[in-house]
């Protein structure tokens, strides 16, 4: 299999680059809307989605008061898997960067992947 080209490998990376990108998009999308979620919880006593973003003191660690450990957990769709952390703006920016980065960086890959997948390889897309 070519590297470079039509029906190549970078044809193949690209979309694979590209459903990468949005799976970690759409990841960062639901963690934002936990995090607003579990803060009109929290702020105004309101109840919505319960099961799924929860919000207190999970790790039962002793010597620590519940306010100095609030934390969350966000019940995965379609999975058992729960995303949990410290529940401050500070891991909010964190996630928010983080994911943002590496989302951005998968985005250019695909653009790179897809400009090698053209006949003429150096043309001022790709550099």
């Amino acid at each position: 299999m070519k590297l470079i080209g039509k029906r190549s490998a970078s044809t193949i990376l690209n979309k694979i680059l590209l459903m990468g990108c949005l799976a970690q998009l759409l990841y960062l999308g639901y963690l934002i809307f936990g995090f607003i979620i579990a803060y009109i919880n929290l702020h105004h006593g309101t109840q919505y989605f319960p099961d799924t973003f929860k919000t207190g003191n999970f790790n039962n660690e002793l010597g620590k008061n519940s306010s100095e450990t609030l934390s969350f957990q966000f019940l995965m769709p379609f999975s058992d898997s729960v995303t949990t952390g410290n529940f401050t703006l500070h891991t909010l920016a964190s996630i928010v960067f983080f994911l943002g980065f590496y989302s951005a960086f998968t985005f250019y890959l695909f653009k790179i992947f897809t400009e090698m997948s053209m006949d003429i390889l150096f043309n001022k897309k790709v550099i």
